[in-house]
């Protein structure tokens, strides 16, 4: 056909191709020719990551407790061996300590992938144009950070399953390093055809777009299932929005579908602050600023900026900040996501937010020039207090990063965790891992651990609890593997009431994985849908008997 061009054909997981088009060229046009039996846009993708040191005392055991992690590798020996990973993602910065420092070599855990993109691909800003690499290097940090929930090394951080051979399918640019990077549909079905063709277990997809099961990669990733690997994706983001806010491709037909919920621990590190008539240590978080560490060696004057007033808004910051740490308090009614590009403009290259409700928050900043970092309102009103007394100034971190228990959100259901149901009233998400205020690996240029947030963190963590179920149970089905992990789960109470939280918010509950391993039952159906053609022929909805099977 005159004005189009073909980009892209798939064969492996989709029967399809990518076209480029004149816009001369309607979706009409491109459906009425023969034997085209659909037509989509281009859709654009983003990572599922809320844009949001060492310890003797195995802190990688808050998340790994509570979800049978620890157990199954201390008690049954499982840590993934022999089992195949693919992670299609920002790139892995793969000469990391904790990640193999090797690509490809015999005994490396990296032994697939390729970089599909480049380092200016961001098709959100028109640049499609794709320029390979060598080697799927990370120069964002997410795909690094996902890599090691499911298999760093350790010590520092941990995998779920460090014994596990992974391949990584870069199909992000360096533009997302701004924060508004992207990808489409285009390279996610070229990075999951890459990954099917290496005969992988597990098929990792932290990403999220669209929320409908028959999308091109929804329905690519649905194939993928049926033809014997595991997929498993992250729910999405967008919960403060409400039910139908879960995404594709998790939404696809056999695709684990994972929701987020807090961490069991706090990343943090003390800081001095000292004025003439008193000397203090505040409890703070690691910088959340991707690149940025928070380290202020000699004593820097901190001070509270002037903010002019505006109804509704964030108004203008009027003070000369070059030289000092700015400290301001988080309003509703200006987003910190604007307040604190505003404090760099003024000169601040540190940051320190004070949270507007109980305990720490971890929110991620890509693209910041500054180091953030956040205290809690009742050290943000000592700090206060003690600027309000006179000149005050701050240096540190004055101790190592350790860890303390988040017992004000431990285990609840993170608040951007997308809902359910589907479009087709499926419960989504299946199942909750940690994903909140992650400690895990990020390139070594930009520091090399760092503390992130999103159902992208969860689901790693779930790609690496299937890859111990299959290394305990082999001759699991693609089908029992899901359904072993849902009907294990543990419901997640709602702090408030004491109820268990609906199944739309956390479909089956959290993972435990020992618990799926050691299972000699199964229970079928192992979730239930409003969609009663789903369940059965009659226009009737009837209840289900749940039956079960011994079995080894």
């Amino acid at each position: 056909m005159s004005g189009v061009n073909v980009n892209h054909r798939y064969t492996e997981v989709f029967n399809g191709i990518a076209v480029r088009a004149d816009s001369s060229v309607t979706p009409f046009d491109l459906a009425s020719v023969d034997k085209v039996k659909r037509v989509w846009p281009a859709r654009y993708y983003t990572t599922s990551s809320q844009s949001s040191g060492s310890n003797t005392n195995y802190p990688y055991s808050y998340p790994h407790k509570p979800t049978g992690v620890e157990k199954a590798v201390n008690e049954l020996g499982l840590t993934g061996k022999g089992i195949k990973i693919g992670i299609v993602d920002t790139g892995v910065d793969y000469m990391h300590p904790e990640l193999g420092r090797c690509w490809k070599t015999k005994g490396c855990m990296w032994q697939y992938g390729s970089d599909l993109v480049g380092d200016d691909y961001n098709p959100a800003v028109g640049n499609e144009e794709t320029k390979p690499g060598p080697y799927p290097l990370d120069c964002v940090g997410h795909g690094t950070h996902v890599a090691g929930i499911i298999a760093g090394q350790g010590p520092i951080a941990r995998g779920v399953a460090p014994d596990a051979t992974l391949g990584m399918y870069r199909i992000f640019g360096c533009d997302s390093a701004s924060g508004a990077g992207s990808t489409s549909d285009v390279m996610i079905l070229k990075g999951l055809e890459m990954a099917v063709k290496d005969k992988l277990d597990i098929i990792n997809l932290s990403l999220g777009g669209g929320s409908w099961p028959d999308e091109p990669v929804s329905v690519a990733a649905a194939n993928i299932v049926k033809n014997g690997t595991v997929v498993v994706a992250a729910s999405g983001n967008d919960g403060q929005g409400g039910l139908f806010t879960a995404g594709s491709p998790a939404v696809g037909n056999g695709v684990i579908n994972v929701g987020s919920v807090q961490n069991w621990n706090y990343t943090v590190a003390n800081l001095s602050v000292r004025n003439s008539k008193s000397s203090k240590s505040v409890r703070t978080t690691l910088s959340t600023s991707l690149g940025h560490p928070f380290s202020v060696d000699m004593e820097t004057p901190i001070v509270a900026p002037t903010i002019t007033s505006s109804p509704g808004g964030c108004g203008n910051v009027t003070d000369d900040l070059t030289g000092k740490v700015a400290i301001f308090t988080i309003q509703p009614e200006c987003s910190h996501r604007l307040m604190v590009p505003m404090l760099q403009k003024a000169g601040a290259t540190d940051i320190i937010m004070i949270n507007n409700k109980p305990g720490l928050i971890y929110p991620t900043f890509i693209g910041v020039n500054a180091s953030v970092i956040t205290v809690t309102p009742e050290d943000g009103r000592i700090i206060m207090d003690m600027i309000a007394a006179g000149p005050t100034k701050i240096n540190g971190p004055t101790s190592k990063t350790y860890y303390i228990p988040a017992t004000d959100i431990a285990g609840q259901v993170s608040v951007y965790s997308s809902m359910g149901p589907d479009p087709y009233l499926n419960i989504s998400p299946h199942i909750m891992a940690p994903g909140g205020n992650i400690y895990s690996t990020i390139p070594v240029k930009y520091g090399g651990y760092f503390v992130m947030s999103g159902t992208s963190m969860a689901c790693p963590f779930v790609s690496g609890a299937v890859a111990l179920l299959k290394q305990g149970r082999p001759n699991l089905s693609i089908d029992e593997i899901s359904d072993l992990l849902s009907t294990t789960a543990s419901p997640i109470a709602n702090p408030s009431t004491g109820i268990p939280e609906h199944p739309y918010k956390i479909g089956s509950g959290l993972i435990n994985v020992y618990d799926a391993v050691k299972a000699r039952a199964k229970i079928f159906p192992p979730r239930l849908s409003l969609n009663s053609t789903t369940e059965c022929s009659s226009s009737e909805y009837a209840s289900t008997v749940v039956g079960s099977e011994l079995w080894s």
